[in-house]
């Protein structure tokens, strides 16, 4: 596992699982403006070895990454239930590693968090 935990987030497998994220400077802790930021990236891996995507990848310029509140660093991640619904994620619990990261307007790349994925198995799989 990593290092430092900057959250744990739980999920039910097959779900839909939408989460929201501030972006702030790590060292003074102010809210950053976002609005000009180049691109954002979640990452869902099993180790942090993996290659990207990992078990899946969520940008801001691909899907699953949408800018809510850009001025007060406010942004949100949808998890789809395609990204879960996968024979990759068994029907036990597995926590998987989540990272961050963002790029500023000046190209410099940053991990904004770190953390933990735990996914649940789900008790109905009916759809209709």
């Amino acid at each position: 596992m990593a290092d430092y935990a900057d959250f744990t987030r739980t999920m039910t497998r097959a779900d839909i699982h939408k989460f929201r994220f501030t972006v702030k400077d790590r060292i003074t802790g102010a809210i950053q403006d976002i609005t000009n930021w180049q691109k954002f990236w979640v990452s869902v891996k099993v180790k942090p070895t993996d290659a990207d995507p990992g078990l899946f990848q969520k940008t801001s310029s691909g899907g699953g990454i949408a800018l809510i509140t850009p001025t007060s660093g406010l942004a949100e991640g949808t998890i789809a239930s395609a990204d879960t619904n996968v024979a990759a994620v068994p029907y036990i619990r597995t926590t998987y590693l989540m990272g961050i990261r963002g790029k500023d307007p000046s190209g410099n790349i940053w991990t904004l968090a770190r953390g933990q994925l735990v996914v649940l198995p789900e008790i109905t799989r009916a759809t209709s």
